[in-house]
């Protein structure tokens, strides 16, 4: 995983849903790169988008989980 996914990933800890615009501003990215980002972890079964929000997948990422990618 990117660092910038880390950072998104991240992102989540401070709030579980998030606009992309939210994601953006938290993750410190630009919103095309924010979006792209989100796509592919969205491919990868790592989050969900919903009514223009986005999530984790699941609910949560735990500390396991993460140092694992």
């Amino acid at each position: 995983m990117t660092d910038d996914a880390k950072r998104i990933m991240g992102a989540f800890r401070e709030a579980p849903v998030m606009t992309l615009q939210a994601v953006s501003t938290m993750a410190g990215l630009g919103e095309h790169t924010t979006r792209f980002i989100l796509e592919q972890l969205r491919q990868a079964g790592l989050v969900l988008e919903r009514h223009k929000r986005w999530s984790i997948a699941g609910g949560h990422l735990s500390d396991d989980q993460e140092s694992s990618e």
